[in-house]
This record gives structure tokens, C-alpha cells and sequence, in this order.
């Protein structure tokens, strides 16, 4: 072969095509078969040769793969499904923590679980992304994965479902005080007020029985479209909750569709990560 460098001149040189098919050899009766690998040497033992869909690299590869130490995996394998809350660790995590899903990070050659932290000042959780991206099952998730590591008297849960009526499943959760759906105009005020009403007795003074106490809305833009009266006490639930133990999950299609307000006090999740 003739190799055309950069400056035009031509080196030649002696190559193998390892592309062309490996003959296959039938072996005959008392015949010793042998396979060539290149395709420049005849195959010397006797029989009659065909070939198959195999390359002569193919059988290279095959002759050499255990032979001799193997070579690092500069990747992991790729994420085939999404792991079970039981098989994501959670051992070290914070106590109002709870992992989610995993992250992949290839450069690092690693994966680390995607941890979701409402102790503290991310308290609140914001989860954004277009329509049927998992908003809704990213919501569930959590809401699953908190209820898993706490008792019912720790941590509670109200719900305003305006996401396609998919968080109806967590009712049978003893986290879970109440689901409000877009046609339960009354209930979801109730439950709105209700939450409201347990951070006014907190600012107080006053006890409760309660523990940390969580407000999820699955659809911000509805909530401001179809209960707009409602905007301004949730995002004071957002601004004042957490130092009285109460967080607010909300879910939309965009940012902007949170005010400036709402967006500074809120723990930001892409759902479109894994």
C-alpha cells in the first residue's frame, strides 16, 4: 500500500486486511483443521473452506480476549433502567435527605446517588421540565423516599395534584394527610389553608404534634391559573417555612413561571437528569 503525506510524497508500505471474512474450515474424517488468521498465508491443513459473516478481526479479537491481563474500562456500563429506592444508598445521608436516583459521571468513572437535601436552606424543592418528563415521578419519588426513612409523626405530606392526577397513588402512605385534584376547588383551598395555618401557630409560639410538614403542588401554572388567590400564601409558605419546619415541592414547565420571590427560596432539580 501507498501512504500520501501532507507534503505529497508517498511511503509505501506492507498492510493486512483484517476486514475481509475468516474462512471457516470443515473439518474432514482424521483431518488435523487449521485456521489461518491472515488473509496472505494460505490455510495449510486440508479440508474444504467457506466462509461466514465473521472478519478476520473478529477472530483475532476472539483468539486474544483472554489472553494476558485486561485492560482498564475507561467506561461503565451504560444505565440500562432506573434503580429501586432500596438499592440507592443512603446510609450517610442527612436526616431530611433522601436519594432520588443516580447521577453518571463519566469523567469521574463513577456514579453517586442524586441526593435531594430539605434540611437547612434547600428546603424547598422546585422540579422544571417540559411535559411528560417525569416531573410527576420525580415528585412521587420523593415523596416515597422520605416516607421510607421516617415515621408518619416526623414528617407529613399535603398534596395539590394538578399533574394528570398521578400523586392519587401516595393516599395510602400514613405521611400522606390529603391528595387534592384540579376538580376539588374546595379541598385544595382547605388543604392549602391548613398548612398555612400550622406556620402561623409556629410562628406563635405554639406546639404541636406535627413534625416537618411538606406542601406539594404538581403544576405551579395551574395552581396560578385556576387558584390564583392561592399564589401569594404558598410563596409566603416558601419564603417563612423553613425555620418553623415547613417546605413547599413545586413542580412547572419553566422557570419563569416561579416570581423572583419564589425562585430565591427554592432547592432546584432538572428532571430531565436520571
Amino acid at each position: 500500500a501507498y501512504l500520501r503525506g501532507a507534503d505529497g510524497r508517498l511511503t509505501r508500505f506492507q498492510a493486512t486486511y483484517l476486514g475481509a471474512p475468516a474462512p471457516v474450515v470443515h473439518q474432514r474424517a482424521g483431518a488435523d483443521a487449521r485456521v489461518a488468521l491472515f488473509t496472505s498465508v494460505p490455510a495449510p491443513a486440508p479440508g474444504i473452506a467457506t466462509h461466514s459473516h465473521r472478519t478476520v478481526m473478529d477472530d483475532l479479537v476472539d483468539r486474544y480476549r483472554a489472553v494476558g491481563s485486561p485492560a482498564h474500562r475507561v467506561w461503565l456500563a451504560p444505565l440500562t433502567r432506573s434503580p429501586m429506592l432500596a438499592e440507592l444508598p443512603h446510609a450517610d445521608a442527612a436526616p431530611m435527605s433522601a436519594a432520588i436516583g443516580l447521577i453518571d459521571r463519566p469523567f469521574e468513572q463513577r456514579r453517586v446517588p442524586l441526593v435531594v437535601d430539605l434540611g437547612g436552606a434547600g428546603g424547598n424543592v422546585a422540579v422544571v421540565g417540559s411535559p411528560q418528563s417525569g416531573k410527576s415521578q420525580t415528585v412521587r419519588t420523593l415523596v416515597t423516599a422520605l416516607a421510607a426513612r421516617h415515621d408518619s409523626r416526623r414528617i407529613q405530606f399535603y398534596c395539590l395534584d394538578f399533574g394528570g392526577a398521578t400523586l392519587g397513588v401516595l393516599r395510602s402512605l400514613p405521611h400522606v394527610g390529603s391528595v387534592a385534584a384540579r376538580p376539588d376547588t374546595e379541598l385544595v383551598t382547605r388543604v392549602a389553608g391548613h398548612v398555612e395555618a400550622i406556620l402561623r401557630s409556629r410562628e406563635a409560639g405554639a406546639a404541636d404534634e406535627y413534625g416537618d410538614v411538606v406542601l406539594v403542588v404538581d403544576g405551579w401554572h395551574t395552581l396560578r391559573e385556576d387558584f390564583g388567590d392561592l399564589e401569594s400564601a404558598i410563596t409566603g409558605i416558601a419564603t417563612r417555612g423553613l425555620s418553623f419546619g415547613v417546605h413547599v415541592v413545586l413542580t412547572a414547565s419553566r422557570w419563569a413561571d416561579f416570581r423572583p420571590d419564589a425562585r430565591r427560596h427554592q432547592y432546584e432539580h432538572d428532571s430531565t437528569a436520571k
